[in-house]
């Protein structure tokens, strides 16, 4: 996969990401769906978890350095 266009391999990864919003959503969209024909909707706290998951992505994913093992924090005295 090296030999291919940057542009191309760019839009794999655009596809992939596509792919996976769409499981994302269609599993969503059966959850609702079988919540709403048992109607027992204690498994829509599942959904949580799409919300809990991606949290230390998005407050940890900025940062270069992780502030647990960086030398600057560690003070010798």
């Amino acid at each position: 996969m090296a030999d291919l266009p940057r542009y191309l391999i760019a839009c794999l990864q655009t596809g992939k990401l596509a792919l996976l919003a769409i499981l994302v959503s269609g599993g969503i969209v059966l959850q609702i769906l079988a919540c709403a024909l048992y109607n027992n909707w204690w498994p829509m706290l599942t959904v949580l978890m799409y919300v809990v998951l991606p949290m230390p992505l998005i407050f940890f994913a900025g940062s270069d350095t992780s502030s647990l093992f960086s030398q600057s924090a560690i003070t010798v005295g």
